[in-house]
């Protein structure tokens, strides 16, 4: 026998596709951080959540969990920052109203 016959077999790597959503809930998540994350971060979210719903229904098929919780992460992040800010907007405006 030679050393090849008593090796193991190895599988070739499976290759998953990507979720639906996984790629452009991480895209619209960082982009919703910087630029409009009331928007955007709620896209983010719904795709992401989209997208972990398709990995768990068939994870032999689909991947990009990692891309998805980003996504979902950062629309939170997004939505978080953008709620502060539109909230400090309001109480300054109201401030300014009321100085007058």
């Amino acid at each position: 026998m030679t050393d090849l016959e008593t090796q193991p077999q190895r599988q070739p790597p499976v290759i998953r596709e990507n979720a639906p959503g996984a790629t452009a809930s991480m895209v619209l998540g960082i982009i919703g951080v910087v630029v409009a994350g009331m928007v955007l971060g709620i896209i983010a979210i719904v795709l992401a959540a989209k997208a972990r719903r398709f990995i768990a229904a068939d994870p032999q098929r689909y991947g990009g969990k990692e891309m998805a919780t980003a996504g979902m992460v950062l629309g939170i992040v997004g939505l978080c920052i953008w709620g502060i800010w539109f909230i400090i907007l309001m109480v300054t405006a109201l401030a300014a109203a009321g100085a007058h």
